[in-house]
């Protein structure tokens, strides 16, 4: 009871700090003062399994036009880009795994990010559809999960319909088998928009990357399939709803 006070404690003095969403919601599920992660709460998930709203409001003041016509950046040793998509799936080297308040301003090595410092509560394992904040994603990933993000205008300068590339996103979310250690979700897959993401399509996981101009589904069941769950804290405690800190803006 006492561990559980302190860590509401801590949840309130963030949320004061940040700000929160007028309907309130209960972060302190996905408090993760100590690393261990809190059991049982919301997952952030409707009842359709195809997650929360996510992320409110617009793209935090970052221009979803921004990477558009620039090459996808590589991080880390990459493997040769494979199949129509262009695939590339890189290896990067571990920036450690540090705590930050939420809302706190973020970089990070590699595009999508793979590991850093990361805020101390970690997003729920759902299908959004408005952009997540890095550091909410982060910390998904150190519990082993796998993050599908897209880029609309990456996609439509590429030729893709972004509706389209967003369902394949779905589908495969959606049939992707349920985990035995989750309670509160089905799985650890999460799917979001990234207006900063300079490709138009990725997969990440801890400590890896998947990226290319399109979506495949074989080669990115074999990226999960080999990263999934793979990481120190394997587990599935529920996380939160990014949009009860609608104020946060991690890009």
């Amino acid at each position: 009871m006492k561990l559980r006070m302190g860590t509401l404690l801590v949840v309130a003095l963030v949320q004061a700090a940040c700000g929160s969403s007028e309907d309130g919601g209960d972060t302190s599920d996905g408090a993760d003062v100590n690393d261990g992660g809190g059991s049982g709460g919301g997952s952030g998930t409707d009842d359709s399994g195809l997650g929360g709203s996510g992320l409110g409001g617009d793209y935090c003041g970052v221009d979803p036009d921004a990477n558009v016509g620039e090459e996808p950046s590589q991080v880390g040793d990459c493997s040769p880009a494979s199949g129509a998509c262009g695939l590339v799936e890189c290896a990067v080297p571990e920036a450690g795994a540090d705590h930050a308040e939420p809302c706190t301003a973020l970089e990070y090595a590699s595009n999508p990010p793979t590991s850093g410092t990361h805020f101390s509560i970690w997003a729920a394992f759902a299908n959004y559809q408005q952009p997540v904040p890095r550091g909410f994603l982060v910390h998904s990933l150190e519990h082993g999960a796998v993050v599908l993000s897209y880029n609309c205008a990456q996609a439509e300068a590429a030729g893709l319909d972004c509706a389209e590339l967003r369902q394949q996103l779905t589908d495969f979310f959606d049939s992707w088998a349920a985990d035995p250690l989750c309670s509160a979700t089905r799985h650890r897959l999460l799917v979001t928009p990234d207006p900063e993401l300079d490709a138009p399509f990725a997969a990440a996981a801890w400590g890896h990357y998947l990226k290319g101009t399109c979506f495949d589904a074989d080669r990115v069941t074999e990226f999960v399939e080999a990263h999934y769950g793979q990481t120190y804290e394997d587990i599935c405690n529920a996380g939160i709803d990014p949009a009860t800190y609608p104020s946060c803006c991690g890009y």
